[in-house]
């Protein structure tokens, strides 16, 4: 009943509702207590629920991971996937579970439904762990779905994370999706360019950077991975995330609270992988500044003079932990794809025209010559033209 009542809330959307989110603590408190007791698919249900509510009890989790993992086999299908999407979305991690299920659906996949393989293949994907034999199986499958008008958006973006995924996190496994599958994505995501809607956040982040006479494109379309991002120096590879309450997981457990989700994890680490800076600003960080527009300037500034001499600091306390890779049969895990993948790391490509720390906005002023002395930086503008949204959301034929 437990288990019903968490699916029932998070299925009809009602967790949003007032008081819902108390009794989603409620449903994940007593399941703690009574871990050891519930069915195997009742376990997995409950876990589901709380993912898809964005209200995970981080305890609850790491619990249940344990009873799964011992209790994998008995687990159907759907549960299988479901757990495995709800820990990957929550970013809780879970290796000896994963690699159960790894072992334990090869086996089964004649009974997962389209959207049960896409969500497995994903959750594998952003938890990183990728396992050789399962990943080969599930895209072999992906490639047989049939698409078309009525697919869901949500279902192309995963297939174009997958992509990104096999392409940067496991490029020696040799497993790709077909040119024609990752080329239907691409105009399909490119589709939806637009339709995204600026949070206040965004739009106050926007104005600062404007009082700053920073140019930049928001709601911006990287071409080559097809991640939408809030606001972009493209000229400078450098991203702006700006991360509200939504993009963060309200843990019923104070520790975890405010902690990314794992699909924006993943998405930070692929944009690092192919050469961008990732720079992070959150909903707390901006209300401390109390709306002050010279306290706003400098916040930004430093964080981006931050983000280019790839202090750490800047770039957000998000967890970084290299992909796994390993092949079932042998066992091995394959360190080259995860030292390359390690996200922030070597794989970084330099940007053109690098400013020293500290002096990021210098590198802005080689076209225009113009340096404004803003909060004590050297400051520069670029007059180059933005990018219209047109030109963002094109995307290139796919590799």
């Amino acid at each position: 009943a437990l288990a019903n009542i968490a699916w029932a809330y998070a299925r009809s959307g009602a967790a949003g509702v007032a008081g819902a989110a108390e009794l989603l603590d409620e449903v994940s408190a007593h399941a703690l207590r009574r871990v050891d007791e519930f069915k195997p698919f009742e376990l997995a249900m409950i876990l589901w629920a709380l993912a898809k509510a964005q209200r995970p009890n981080v305890l609850l989790f790491q619990a249940a991971a344990h009873c799964l993992a011992r209790d994998v086999a008995r687990l159907p299908a759907q549960s299988l996937s479901n757990a495995a999407w709800a820990f990957a979305k929550v970013d809780v991690r879970a290796e000896p579970l994963f690699r159960a299920i790894a072992a334990s659906a090869p086996a089964r996949l004649d009974t997962f439904s389209a959207q049960a393989l896409v969500n497995l293949a994903w959750a594998f994907c952003v938890a990183s762990l990728l396992p050789a034999q399962l990943l080969r199986q599930l895209v072999s499958r992906i490639e047989l779905v049939p698409v078309g008008p009525e697919t869901p958006v949500a279902y192309w973006q995963q297939i174009q994370q997958l992509d990104n995924a096999l392409r940067l996190d496991a490029p020696s496994l040799g497993i790709r999706l077909s040119p024609a599958l990752v080329g239907a994505c691409r105009v399909e995501i490119c589709k939806q360019h637009g339709a995204r809607k600026p949070s206040n956040l965004h739009r106050a982040v926007s104005d600062a950077l404007r009082h700053l006479r920073v140019e930049h494109v928001d709601e911006f379309c990287v071409p080559e991975l097809c991640y939408h991002v809030d606001i972009a120096l493209p000229q400078h590879r450098l991203v702006i995330e700006v991360n509200g309450t939504m993009w963060h997981r309200h843990a019923a457990d104070t520790d975890a609270r405010g902690a990314p989700f794992g699909r924006h994890l993943m998405k930070y680490r692929h944009l690092r992988a192919s050469g961008w800076r990732v720079l992070l600003v959150s909903s707390g960080e901006w209300a401390e500044l109390g709306g002050c527009v010279h306290a706003q300037g400098r916040f930004l500034a430093e964080k981006i003079d931050a983000a280019t001499a790839r202090r750490s600091d800047a770039l957000g306390r998000e967890r970084r932990t290299p992909p796994i890779v390993w092949d079932e049969e042998g066992g091995k895990a394959a360190g080259a794809d995860a030292a390359a993948a390690r996200a922030g790391g070597a794989a970084l490509q330099p940007i053109e025209n690098r400013a020293p720390p500290g002096t990021v906005f210098a590198t802005l002023r080689a076209e225009s010559g113009q340096t404004l002395s803003v909060l004590g930086l050297a400051t520069s503008v670029a007059r180059r033209a933005p990018l219209s949204a047109s030109a963002s959301a094109s995307a290139p034929s796919p590799a």
